[in-house]
């Protein structure tokens, strides 16, 4: 009998330390999750001065980066709330640069230009 009540104290002990060590655990998880900027989620306009083409960007909230609708194969490089960096199959980058959590401008590093960016908004038309 007195065999049986240490087992289970000790089992009440382990299972009380077990429960506190998950939600520990748990909340740990939660401090190391990462967050993708969300300002960079879009649409901006941007011209080239050269051939005066204004051209559509787009950032989806996958991350996929469009270009004039054409989605551009790639990946993101770097991501944090002064850039996002985006590396082509070809082997270019393009950066996207923000300043107060707006994006201000794009890097192509093909052209090696810097592209004022404008944002896009987009009304809904009431009937």
């Amino acid at each position: 009998m007195v065999m049986e009540r240490r087992h289970f104290v000790r089992s009440k002990w382990f299972l009380k330390d077990g429960i506190k060590n998950f939600f520990h655990a748990k909340k740990k998880h939660r401090k190391n999750k990462i967050t993708i900027p969300a300002f960079y989620f879009g649409v901006w306009m941007f011209t080239d001065e050269i051939s005066k083409r204004s051209h559509r960007l787009e950032v989806a909230d996958n991350l996929e980066i469009f270009i004039d609708g054409k989605r551009l194969p790639g990946k993101i490089v770097s991501l944090d709330n002064r850039e996002l960096l985006f590396l082509d199959n070809y082997g270019y980058h393009l950066r996207i640069d923000a300043v107060n959590q707006l994006p201000i401008s794009v890097y192509d590093e093909a052209d090696d230009r810097v592209y004022p960016l404008e944002k896009l908004r987009f009304f809904v038309k009431k009937d």
